[in-house]
């Protein structure tokens, strides 16, 4: 599956859903307690996601940006795991996700992040952008 998905996209798609679940009454209580900044690096194409977990903020990041951990992953596997698709061990695992840092900072936010999944799938439906949906 090969999907039109730019890095300015994935920025906003997630971004969004980092604010609609922090707002959230029933997320925002599984997400308050995460700790640490998880920086994302995509390619095809080419962009920097930063993950700040603590502060509730997901947006454009810098290649230097300190962070916790650090993942490299095509767009298109960031787009899969954001609707359940991937799993971030497995995938880590079989190398289809780099990872530098602290494995803990990922093994910690992973649970509260599975139930952001509906909320990409929505903000991607609400975008118009069906093509995207797994």
């Amino acid at each position: 599956m090969s999907v039109s998905l730019t890095a300015d996209d994935l920025y906003t798609f997630i971004g969004l859903t980092f604010e609609r679940s922090f707002s959230d009454e029933k997320i925002a209580p599984k997400l308050s307690n995460l700790d640490g900044i998880i920086k994302v690096v995509t390619t095809d194409p080419d962009g920097v996601l930063l993950m700040d977990l603590p502060n509730h903020r997901a947006g454009q990041g810098n290649y230097d940006d300190a962070a916790d951990a650090t993942l490299t992953m095509s767009c298109e596997v960031a787009n899969r795991f954001w609707q359940g698709d991937v799993n971030l061990l497995v995938a880590v695992n079989n190398k289809s996700i780099g990872l530098e840092g602290k494995m803990a900072t990922l093994v910690m936010a992973l649970p509260a992040t599975k139930h952001m999944f509906p909320v990409y799938i929505e903000v991607l439906k609400n975008a118009g952008r069906d093509d995207l949906l797994v």
